[in-house]
């Protein structure tokens, strides 16, 4: 038996699957630039003619034969594209343009924009064109019928260019109108499609209104006065305080006030972001800059967007759109005003070169990156190594003290210039712990940030004044700097009782969430009982096996190993349960894997060398890992997951929830090849001290709940497939 596809499947992978009009331009466009377009035209048709309104998108790419169009435009979801993989089928070099679509759905975004279409192209070379006319509504009108089985309409025509080369969509009836106000928000958008920060990268596009006929006896014409184009960094230049990095087989940050250098940091790449070269450029908007900003774009930065993140050249919807708070910066910004820069004094770019498909979006492409150890650590990165860095060099700017951002340690107490601490705030930002530190390169030796303070205006004042008028000042800056000195002390015991509060809140919560005190008494006494007594009996079993100790022991001495092993991981967990949670852990029950995983993870000990990353792929899934086990077996596997790749080398373990299925991977040591098969049992290992417990404990519970789990050497790691 096989597969059916209804014609339904039309919808579910083109209007229904791309809801916004303008990510339907995008990929529209991002096709030309697969196809080595040097330019692109769409063009919004308002003339009322016997075709009406409609729009034509137009490029001098490489065009299709009519062997492309019905092995390749014609096949669903067929792509002979890699995303991020570098098009070599000319020659090209690895610096030249990478492939920026890959599901092969791209081409239903025509039917988000119009109910029909008309698709004509040409190759160089051929003498003909290749024409094929869509009723998208024909897909629609019995759901019975089979996609393939729906009609297309082909036509070809001899042509005199055989030198020429195109593809132009033409896209009628459409599903919405485009006016003035609409035409302009698609240009807007198209400016911050690709990358505005950066130099022309030989793909052009242009768009307005009526710049194009329905007649392709032309080539590809261009206007200077609808080339979307914005070029912000010129703008921006010398006017704003910057700090840009660059991550590739080094990682360099450099920050720079209005133009001069004020420090750079270099190291060695041995991060997670080793094989993804990422360039990082965040400017603080100082008056002037936001000044120039306004009048040479003709639009407000918060206006125009905060910090943009660009993959392979184009724009991740919807970082970097006004309302759109990367990072949580915004929210951070509440809990500090005059501490933390928020997205309205900020705008910037994060640009990914991802030939390795490390960063992947979502398939709506409108919800940016699906998370993962990579997008996580970039966040993390970002935060402390370009963010705060420069939180602190503004604070110091407009205030002339170093902020409580670096406050780690009593600055007011040792005799140092602000420059002095504000360089030792860079050393100490610069030691990594689970990697090789930054090196200073360079700092600016001439820094001065004391004249910006209130009682220093207040000092040169005096200087200037007689003595009888200075007195009343001097009392007043006495008065002033005794004030401050209060606040902090005040501040400092303030946050102090805050935190306490906190901790004592959330342990009271823990402590009587929906508990009595019989339930306690029940649990400690039937659970730590019978452990106990358990861990006492296999304990005199072991010392006996080792007085003898040999070949035929070895099995029974595993197996007992096994029961303490587990014992000690139980009362660990179980510990952490009883306090930390409400669950019921006497019996088996309901539980939500995903939530546990969650909980479990959020209330460990942080830690900078190893990261966890739990995600599901869609939230309706959740509900899906509801499983009837014990919570405490449930996080006993975890923790195994967690310890195992902690022991083999790993600096990450992500859990990725899917519908059907629950991945464990990790970058640490991958499995012999010989050995993927006997992983799971019991005394089996591949570290020089294991016991070969964890894995089979991990196999037995799986099962004791209906589930599969097999194992795998992925992109350089290892993966744990669990499945129905």
């Amino acid at each position: 038996m096989r597969f059916k596809t209804s014609s339904g499947i039309k919808s579910i992978v083109g209007q229904d699957l791309i809801t916004d009009p303008y990510v339907a331009i995008f990929e529209l466009v991002k096709n030309s630039y697969d196809a080595k377009a040097k330019n692109v035209i769409i063009s919004f048709n308002s003339k009322n003619d016997k075709h009406g309104s409609h729009i034509i998108i137009r490029d001098d790419g490489t065009g299709m034969s009519k062997a492309d169009l019905e092995d390749k435009w014609l096949y669903l979801a067929y792509s002979d594209k890699s995303e991020g993989q570098s098009d070599k089928s000319q020659g090209q070099s690895e610096n030249d343009r990478v492939y920026v679509g890959s599901k092969g759905i791209g081409r239903f975004s025509s039917d988000r924009l119009g109910r029909k279409l008309k698709l004509t192209t040409k190759i160089k070379g051929d003498s003909k064109e290749h024409t094929l006319r869509v009723n998208w509504a024909d897909f629609d009108k019995s759901l019975s019928t089979n996609f393939e089985q729906v009609d297309i309409q082909y036509s070809s025509k001899s042509t005199i260019k055989n030198d020429s080369h195109y593809t132009q969509l033409l896209i009628r009836d459409l599903r919405q109108g485009w006016g003035s106000s609409t035409i302009k928000k698609a240009v807007t958008l198209l400016r911050r499609l690709k990358n505005p920060f950066l130099e022309a990268d030989g793909f052009n596009i242009y768009c307005g209104e009526n710049i194009l006929d329905r007649d392709l006896s032309n080539t590809v014409k261009t206007d200077a006065k609808h080339l979307v184009q914005s070029n912000v960094a010129e703008v921006l230049k010398n006017r704003a305080i910057t700090v840009s990095a660059c991550i590739d087989k080094t990682i360099s940050i450099t920050l720079f006030d209005r133009g001069k250098k004020i420090y750079e940091l270099r190291k060695e790449n041995d991060t997670r972001l080793k094989d993804v070269k990422i360039d990082i450029e965040i400017n603080y908007l100082t008056f002037s800059a936001k000044n120039m900003f306004s009048r040479r774009m003709g639009v407000k930065p918060i206006s125009f967007g905060n910090i943009f993140i660009y993959r392979n050249g184009f724009h991740v919807s919807p970082y970097g759109d006004k309302d759109y708070d990367l990072y949580g910066l915004n929210l951070r910004k509440s809990q500090g005003y005059n501490r933390y820069i928020g997205t309205r004094e900020i705008i910037g770019h994060i640009s990914i070169s991802d030939k390795n498909n490390r960063f992947r979006e979502t398939s709506s492409r409108n919800n940016g990156f699906i998370k993962n150890a990579y997008s996580e650590y970039l966040e993390n990165f970002y935060m402390k190594f370009i963010h705060r860095a420069l939180e602190t060099y503004v604070i110091l700017v407009k205030w002339g003290e170093l902020g409580e951002t670096e406050t780690v340690v009593d600055w007011s107490s040792i005799n140092e210039s602000e420059a002095d601490k504000f360089k030792a705030s860079v050393l100490r930002r610069a030691k990594v712990n689970n990697a090789k530190d930054f090196k200073l390169e360079y700092f600016a030796e001439d820094l001065e940030f004391e004249s910006t303070k209130k009682e220093k205006e207040l000092e040169r004042l005096i200087r200037d004044l007689p003595e009888k008028e200075a007195q009343p000042i001097k009392d007043t800056l006495k008065k002033l700097k005794r004030m401050e000195l209060e606040r902090k002390s005040d501040q400092k015991e303030l946050d102090n009782k805050d935190k306490l509060i906190d901790n004592l809140e959330k342990q009271n919560e823990n402590l009587g969430a929906r508990r009595t005190d019989t339930s306690y008494g029940e649990q400690v006494g039937h659970h730590l009982t019978s452990m106990s007594s358990t861990l006492n009996r296999e304990v005199k079993k072991l010392n006996k096996f080792k007085k003898k100790l040999d070949s035929k022991d070895q099995k029974e001495y595993v197996k007992s190993l096994h029961m303490i092993r587990r014992i000690e991981l139980e009362l660990n967990q179980f510990k952490q349960l009883l306090i930390k949670s409400d669950t019921e852990l006497r019996s088996a029950q309901s539980i939500n894997w995903f939530d546990y995983a969650k909980w479990h993870f959020e209330n460990k000990r942080p830690s900078k060398k190893f990261q966890v990353i739990c995600a599901i792929e869609n939230k309706d899934f959740s509900n899906g890992w509801i499983i009837d086990s014990k919570a405490l077996e449930y996080v006993m596997m975890l923790e195994n997951f967690y310890m195992n790749a902690k022991q083999h080398n790993g600096t990450y373990l992500e859990i990725i929830f899917r519908k059907n299925d629950l991945e464990f991977s990790s970058d640490s040591d991958a499995i012999d090849e010989h050995n993927i098969n006997k992983i799971f049992e019991l005394g089996f290992t591949t570290k020089k001290d294991g016991t070969g417990i964890g894995l089979h404990q991990i196999k037995s519970f799986l099962n004791k709940c209906g589930l599969n789990i097999e194992a795998h050497n992925k992109n350089g790691g290892v993966c744990f497939q669990v499945s129905r």
